[in-house]
C-alpha cells in the first residue's frame, strides 16, 4: 500500500513516490499490479502527534478556520487526487 499523506505526493509522473507516478508505472506494465492507496491528509489529523500531524491547519481557530481548512483540503488534496 502507498501512503498519499501530503499534497506533494499526488502529482509527478517521473516520481515513484506520487499517486500519478505509481499509476503511470503500473499502467506501463504488461500485467499491471493492484495498487492500494491510503488517502490520508486530513486537516488536524492525529491532534498533536508530531509523527503524523497534517499539513493543513485549522485547529484552534474556531469554526471559520475549520471550514477554511476543509475547503483547502478539498481544493488542494481531494480534487487533484480524484483528477489523477
Amino acid at each position: 500500500a502507498f501512503w498519499i499523506d501530503s499534497k506533494a505526493k499526488i502529482r509527478g509522473r517521473e516520481r515513484l513516490d506520487t499517486l500519478e507516478g505509481i499509476l503511470q508505472d503500473a499502467g506501463s506494465r504488461e500485467r499491471p499490479p493492484l495498487c492500494v492507496f491510503i488517502f490520508y491528509d486530513l486537516p488536524n489529523r492525529d491532534c498533536s502527534a508530531a509523527a503524523s500531524n497534517g499539513e493543513i491547519g485549522g485547529g484552534g481557530g474556531g469554526y471559520a478556520a475549520a471550514v477554511a481548512a476543509l475547503e483547502e483540503y478539498k481544493r488542494e488534496y481531494v480534487d487533484p487526487f480524484v483528477e489523477v
